[in-house]
């Protein structure tokens, strides 16, 4: 017979009692008939924590799809995982079906009117849930050998934070590299956590289990929102990654379309997303698990290729560098932390490993294994490429040698076998929101996935800085799944076994992981919002800009105009503006020279540059005065006449800023570091520009031009500032003779 338990179990929950003989129906009868039956089942069927779990609660998907990735033998290995991603395996639930129409769902909805299997026991109690949302075809669950589960760990560790290992290195300095020690020890510790957790109650296999059950289902959404936004950022990175080396393997490259023109990094955006988006329209995935295991040998040749290149190819290892750069250690920690953020999988590596006792060793080998292996990039990386050391390694190694083109298409190709199965598990996620099993198609599916892939590029597109992407997703993801969640999980959980040295380190961990998380996602957007991309000689680095304008724009007055000037500063730098050639009478703390006549302004402050131009006309300039800023941050000040005061010469038919500038390659601030500590000249720029442009004399720069059309006959005003920082520059025009 079949009786509802509405007040323990849920409205969508049965409880079968199945017999073969009549006297224990008519036993059961009895007991209905004295309104004890539903005492005895409160109090004989209590629900343990595995038939919690059995409700349907939100994620579904997410506990199914993980279902299958600790079933699977072995466990696939993904291509340089950084963040904790799902791994290829997980895809494995999506068996092809036979039928492709539109009208056929991702996702299958089992009956609930399914007939049971008789049982062979004359008497069985059991327990069903309606899975609202389930994959369709799960293969029979398998346990990982202890080989396979540290081959997989390794494989979660070991990933694109590999790539920015030595950017980080060099922002933080040398001394940051005790930091890459020590979040792999706590790291490694959390992870112990975790397995404690697991252990905590029977039928825990995930990580939003986990925060089920020591938060309720609050926890277990509040869990499971965090790991699909570590795959959606993971996916922005994949298209990042992929834009930035395919746009230095054709760094001439441009578009025009509908009258709007694309660089090489907007456009190389576009075609790889449309390269990548119809591999997230297949119903089976399990072609792309299959390729995406190569993800090791993927990552193994990267690295060849940098240590070929260091050591064949004569670029040769030459020491340099800070020993610790407090102001960019926020970055450091961020790219740092986010190369251990795996710990949303350990739970499942757990779950399908035949000896779970023998899990902390499995984490020992991979955390050793992941750290020698960041050392070692690290150190090698830095020592080659030293300030000049990009948020990628693979594009400071020389283009046109062939490991060069095999490292940067391996780093091409590989996303395109991951992205599709990253993406998935949060269309999934998205997918159980739809009111109605009706509108669960493969067409639905198919426009929400499309939606989610044209979103990430457009983040990609407005946000194209990889290393700083990854250091945002390092402080506040990763620090909260990896750091903060298993040590308020663990003393939730084990609060009455937990010991005063546990409580302690926990306590310290959470403190570690919330302060980290402020300074590091702070630091991280800041840079992102206020610092501009520019692409010049096929290098891509971030500047500091005024308005996001390089050269920064100009500010046109009149003689005898009151000039109010409202600076605030967004960037970690602090900041000072000099009026160059103004005369500032008795005003001159608005000068502009940093702890002379001015303090500078901080990140997050403002001033207001308030004087008058007072018997001025003509071309000056507005640049930085502290450091070498004034390399990218500068622009014209141009004084006009009083009003219905004449020019001292016929007025021109146009008037044109021609800027002198230069382009280095390198961050100037960490060139005149070094100068500073050799005692040596500081290095030269890459390139002299006219308007931010170098023009053809340089390679990989035919496109970026400065050009000016002229009318015969016509006069044209040039107001010309020369910005470089050291250098006497020359102009002049070619078969021109000028006046």
């Amino acid at each position: 017979m079949g009786m509802k338990l509405d007040e323990e179990y849920g409205a969508e929950r049965l409880l079968h009692i199945e017999t073969d003989d009549e006297e224990n129906e008519a036993h059961d009868t009895v007991d209905e008939d004295d309104d004890t039956g539903s005492e005895i089942s409160n109090h004989s069927v209590h629900a343990p924590f595995h038939s919690q779990l059995d409700s349907p609660t939100w994620p579904q998907s997410y506990r199914r799809s993980m279902d299958v990735f600790t079933g699977v033998t072995p466990p696939s290995l993904s291509f340089l995982k950084g963040s904790s991603m799902l791994s290829s395996a997980y895809m494995r639930s999506q068996t092809l079906t036979p039928e492709y129409s539109l009208s056929k769902p991702f996702i299958s909805s089992p009956s609930l009117d399914r007939e049971e299997i008789p049982s062979s026991n004359p008497s069985k109690l059991s327990i069903v849930s309606s899975a609202i949302f389930s994959a369709p075809e799960l293969p029979p669950s398998q346990q990982c050998s202890y080989t396979q589960s540290v081959l997989n760990a390794i494989n979660a560790l070991c990933g694109i934070g590999i790539l920015s290992i030595p950017y980080a290195l060099k922002e933080g300095g040398w001394c940051s590299l005790f930091l890459l020690f020590l979040f792999g020890i706590i790291t490694f510790y959390t992870g112990t956590l975790l397995k404690t957790c697991l252990e905590s109650s029977p039928g825990i296999e995930t990580y939003p289990d986990i925060g089920q059950a020591a938060f309720g289902l609050s926890g277990r959404i509040f869990i499971a929102i965090a790991l699909y936004a570590e795959l959606y950022s993971s996916c922005i990175e994949y298209l990042i990654m992929m834009s930035d080396n395919l746009g230095a393997l054709f760094p001439n490259s441009h578009m025009e379309f509908a009258g709007i023109h694309l660089n090489s990094y907007q456009m190389c955006a576009i075609i790889s997303t449309l390269v990548i988006l119809p591999t997230v329209w297949l119903r089976n995935l399990s072609l792309l698990s299959i390729v995406s295991a190569g993800g090791v040998i993927a990552l193994f040749v990267v690295v060849i290729c940098l240590l070929w290149v260091g050591v064949v190819d004569d670029v040769g290892f030459h020491p340099s560098g800070t020993a610790i750069n407090i102001a960019k250690l926020p970055v450091t920690i961020g790219l740092y932390s986010f190369c251990y953020g795996s710990h949303s999988v350990f739970p499942n590596i757990y779950s399908s490993m035949k000896e779970p006792s023998r899990f902390p060793s499995v984490l020992l080998i991979s955390f050793s294994t992941a750290f020698f292996s960041y050392l070692g990039v690290a150190i090698c990386g830095f020592l080659m490429f030293g300030e000049n050391t990009n948020p990628q390694f693979t594009l400071n190694l020389p283009t046109k040698l062939v490991t060069s083109k095999v490292a940067a298409w391996t780093v091409v190709l590989a996303p395109l076998t991951k992205y599709a199965i990253t993406l998935t598990p949060v269309a999934f996620g998205i997918e159980e929101f739809l009111p109605s099993p009706q509108l669960r198609t493969y067409a639905a599916s198919l426009l929400i996935r499309t939606l989610l892939v044209f979103s990430t590029l457009v983040i990609a597109l407005a946000v194209p800085y990889f290393g700083s992407v990854m250091s945002l997703i390092g402080s506040s993801l990763v620090m909260l799944v990896s750091l903060i969640l298993p040590c308020v999980c663990y003393i939730q959980l084990c609060k009455n076994q937990i010991t005063r040295f546990q409580l302690g380190a926990c306590s310290s961990i959470i403190v570690v992981g919330l302060i980290s998380a402020v300074v590091g996602t702070y630091s991280a957007l800041t840079k992102m919002i206020t610092m501009q991309n520019v692409t010049r000689l096929c290098h891509t680095k971030s500047i500091v800009t005024v308005n996001g304008k390089f050269p920064g724009p100009p500010i046109v007055t009149r003689e005898g105009d009151r000039l109010l000037i409202k600076v605030t500063n967004h960037v970690p730098n602090n900041i000072t503006l000099h009026w160059h050639g103004v005369r500032l009478l008795r005003n001159g703390w608005t000068d502009g020279p940093a702890y002379t006549t001015q303090c500078p302004i901080q990140s997050g402050q403002t001033y207001v540059y308030n004087y008058t131009i007072i018997g001025q006309r003509g071309t000056l300039w507005w640049h930085a005065h502290i450091s070498w800023l004034r390399s990218t941050l500068y622009g014209p000040l141009i004084i006009l006449p009083k009003k219905n005061v004449s020019y001292p010469f016929v007025k021109p038919y146009k008037e044109v800023p021609i800027i002198f500038g230069e382009w280095f390659n390198t961050d100037p601030e960490d060139i005149n570091c070094q100068a500073l500590q050799s005692g040596e000249g500081p290095n030269v720029s890459n390139a002299y520009t006219i308007n931010g442009l170098p023009g053809l004399l340089y390679n990989c720069s035919t496109e970026d031009i400065f050009k000016l059309k002229v009318k015969p006959g016509k006069t044209y005003l040039l107001r010309m500032i020369n910005a470089a920082l050291n250098d006497e520059l020359f102009f002049s025009i070619a078969n021109h003779i000028s006046q």
